[in-house]
């Protein structure tokens, strides 16, 4: 008789178990999340406002990896040239596409997609910066 103590990690040795694939969905989730909340803030004034105080304080400047164009799904207008990437409808793009990154949330959303390539977006005063935009909204 099998052991009643054994998790199924012991017994799949290796496979993928129930607890590794929850993990997987809940990180897929905040993916989607994020790419929904960047959608909707383009939508409303107060959203767009966010959107422009943000922007004030984000420092640096885009690397071209690709990494915010592969969140969720891989965007089919991106192409890799010669490993920087390049968008194919850049003067037409979304604008959740211009935008990014927002806040210091898609960011953290980027990084699960290229956690070994940093981006070149910072925002060096973020908790300061969001809280004082929520105190005035």
């Amino acid at each position: 008789m099998p052991n009643a103590n054994r998790t199924c990690e012991h017994v799949l040795d290796g496979h993928p178990t129930p607890r590794k694939e929850k993990k997987k969905v809940a990180a897929l989730a905040q993916l989607v999340q994020g790419k929904i909340r960047r959608f909707c803030l383009t939508l409303t004034p107060q959203g767009r406002n966010y959107i422009r105080h943000m922007e004030d304080h984000r420092a640096g400047e885009c690397k071209r990896c690709g990494a915010c164009c592969r969140i969720v799904i891989r965007c089919p207008f991106l192409k890799m040239e010669e490993g920087v990437a390049a968008c194919a409808i850049h003067r037409h793009r979304p604008p959740n596409c211009g935008i990014f990154p927002i806040d210091l949330r898609d960011l953290s959303d980027r990084d699960q997609i290229a956690p070994n390539i940093p981006c070149g977006y910072s925002f060096p005063r973020a908790q300061a910066v969001t809280t004082a935009f929520a105190e005035k909204a």
